[in-house]
């Protein structure tokens, strides 16, 4: 009976596509399964045909009480594999987080290292004009004394003076 309804409706929607109800029951029937089956991959149609394939082998090797174990189960499976498609998700999600992380920390110990560097080089040069003032110091220092004082008596007896 649900067959011919079925049967039915699916003629109604090619014969009178037109009509308002041609036009529902159309998307309902047509477009709404096409738009899902095109959302197919090859994974999920191999995962798919794993599980009956392991449902008609439990079937077919438990008869009667299989077809019981397996329509208990089909809920928790669903569930069970919709929750290792968000698993995979947050992974995937979590991976890319953290490659976004390592680039960013890449890119701020390049930005350190280069204001180090930076700091290295000012930090050089001013004490080459550091040294380079002491210099001129030193050199105007000599200038001003031009005359040597004459030797001392004590400064012939060399390092006898100190003992």
């Amino acid at each position: 009976m649900l067959t011919s309804l079925f049967c039915a409706a699916l003629a109604f929607a090619l014969l009178f596509p037109n009509t308002q109800a041609g036009r529902w029951l159309r998307g309902l029937l047509i477009d709404l399964p096409a738009r899902h089956l095109a959302k197919l991959t090859l994974p999920r149609i191999l995962c798919g045909v794993i599980v009956f394939a392991a449902i008609a082998g439990l079937i077919a090797f438990a008869k009667y009480d299989g077809l019981f174990v397996v329509a208990q189960s089909v809920p928790d499976t669903i569930i069970w594999f919709t929750a290792f498609d968000v698993a995979t998700y947050v992974d995937v999600i979590g991976l890319l987080l953290l490659m976004a992380a390592t680039i960013r920390m890449r890119a701020a110990l390049r930005a350190s290292c280069a204001v180090a560097a930076r700091s290295w080089r000012w930090l050089m040069h001013c004490a080459k004009q550091l040294q380079s003032s002491r210099l001129r110091v030193t050199e105007r220092g000599r200038r001003t004394n031009k005359t040597a004082p004459p030797p001392s008596d004590e400064d012939d007896r060399g390092w006898f003076a100190l003992a």
